[in-house]
């Protein structure tokens, strides 16, 4: 339960760095595009929706998203958790080895549990209050007197004597909420703002959104999002009202007669008691002194302006949803020829990212083939091959290529290596009769160059793939990276391209 509470808080960080991103991104262009009508702008916040909730998307040349911030979990994962803690990929214990030597859990996995802890508390809290809060209030509604006007394709019910409130609430079932005594004029652009938000869907939008607030309530952006899509919503709707008067039976009117007697309704209606106040899944009675201004502002945007806002608004949103393209993509195989002890030739074929080289390695163990992977000239990993740890045909014949348990009578000359664990998370990527190969991300004990005991050497985390083909090849390939040099999906591909010859 700890770890899934931990993982699942490590993906909400993950994405809500993503969307905080969006979100000062999206501001920006308010601040930039503030004379643009917010019919055009409101649709930006449907990326910061997509970035909040979805842990994912489509990777682009073309997109307004910051490398650094499209790693995914497992990347911010291994840079909050300490060497040897008890936070693993796999449901798979650690070694007795690792056990014996590695520390005890660090503290930053405590405090990282702690904080998950608290983020659920929070969330938890907030979604409950506010579900009480929208169940109570909607038993009020039940009782109210609702009418069935033919032009009007939801109910409209009216409120206690004294409340003033204009608004649409429901989810499944929306109504239309007004006040008794209202004119026909007053009813009129009311309900003209109202089907606009029933149009638009915003019933349904702002109720997940406000989910969404709940869920990442620890960005303080998340919350300034809402407050903003809640103001763009109004006023995009008041401008959809604005331009239906001016265009409808009330087309004899000038726009700033019509703006006159909107700005005086909705003034009329907050200035006496809100029978919804406080209750943010309404909509039609938010921020309105900025509403009334943004209504005396107003003025018909010339259609080549409209038509060029609406570009720039749909590249910029279609940017911020896409991730970028990850740097060094996978080039074409590159064949490499390995000598054996006993003089024998074999090549190996696989792909690597273009920013990255293979160097021939110096070793002194005649057994091990290797080759050091360099980044401009930089050590960031290496390649080597090394022999099956038995040669028995029956012990060869037992081995599951398909299975996520490392397979030890492959592995087992490096697997049970008084420095190294494995079973970090050990992941088949693809598979044959024969061939296999893997992804994990070991923990290595650092002694060289330690100065102090041995035992006290910290332990790092390095990306791997491991590969072995069964048919007549009894050697496998460990291809090491230090950690985050390349991303997870990187490394899935480098892994897909091993073939051996």
């Amino acid at each position: 339960m700890s770890q899934w509470l931990t993982n699942s808080f490590i993906h909400i960080l993950s994405m809500t760095v993503s969307a905080g991103w969006t979100i000062l991104f999206v501001i920006v262009v308010r601040l930039l595009l503030s004379r643009v009508p917010k019919r055009i702008i409101y649709p930006l916040w449907a990326v910061v929706i997509f970035r909040l909730c979805c842990p994912f998307s489509f990777q682009s040349l073309y997109s307004l998203f910051p490398s650094a911030l499209t790693a995914p979990a497992e990347i911010i994962q291994a840079s909050l958790n300490e060497p040897g803690s008890d936070i693993l990929s796999g449901n798979e214990l650690p070694s007795p080895v690792l056990a014996a030597a590695a520390p005890n859990p660090s503290d930053k996995w405590n405090w990282m549990l702690f904080f998950a802890v608290i983020w659920a508390s929070g969330m938890c809290l907030l979604l409950l209050y506010r579900g009480i809060q929208t169940w109570m209030f909607s038993r009020r509604l039940r009782s109210l007197e609702s009418v069935k006007i033919n032009e009007i394709p939801i109910p409209i019910s009216y409120l206690p004597a004294g409340a003033h409130s204009t608004f649409l609430f429901g989810l499944f079932h929306p109504r239309v909420y007004l006040p008794k005594g209202l004119s026909s004029k007053e009813t009129e652009y009311i309900l003209t703002h109202e089907l606009s938000h029933l149009r638009r869907g915003d019933h349904i939008v702002k109720p997940f959104f406000w989910i969404l607030t709940c869920v990442h309530w620890i960005n303080p952006f998340v919350w300034l999002a809402f407050y903003l899509f809640e103001s763009d919503v109004e006023r995009s709707c008041d401008e959809r009202v604005l331009f239906q008067m001016t265009v409808g039976v009330h087309s004899g009117k000038s726009l700033s007669d019509i703006k006159k007697e909107y700005s005086s309704v909705l003034l009329q209606m907050s200035s006496k008691r809100r029978f919804s106040a406080g209750q943010p899944l309404a909509l039609g009675e938010n921020n309105v002194k900025g509403r009334i201004k943004g209504i005396l502002q107003y003025k018909k945007t010339k259609l080549w302006i409209s038509i060029l806002a609406i570009v720039v608004v749909a590249a910029i949103g279609i940017g911020l949803a896409l991730n970028p393209t990850q740097g060094g993509t996978a080039q074409a195989q590159r064949s490499i020829d390995f000598t054996t002890n006993d003089g024998k030739v074999f090549s190996v074929k696989l792909s690597l990212p273009d920013n990255l080289s293979l160097d021939k390695g110096d070793t002194t163990d005649s057994s091990v083939s290797s080759f050091l992977i360099t980044r401009q000239k930089e050590a960031v990993g290496s390649l080597s091959i090394y022999p099956f740890a038995t040669d028995s045909a029956e012990d060869l014949q037992s081995v599951d290529t398909s299975s996520e348990n490392l397979p030890m009578q492959i592995y087992a000359t490096i697997a049970l290596s008084n420095h190294a664990d494995y079973t970090n998370g050990y992941e088949v990527v693809s598979s044959t009769d024969t061939l296999c190969s893997a992804v994990c991300r070991p923990l290595i004990h650092e002694i060289e160059g330690y100065a102090g005991n041995t035992p006290d050497a910290p332990w790092s985390e390095h990306d791997c793939v491991l590969a072995y083909d069964l048919a007549g090849k009894p050697y496998f390939l460990v291809l090491f990276f230090d950690a985050d040099v390349i991303s997870p999906q990187q490394l899935r591909e480098i892994a897909e391209s091993v073939s051996f010859l």
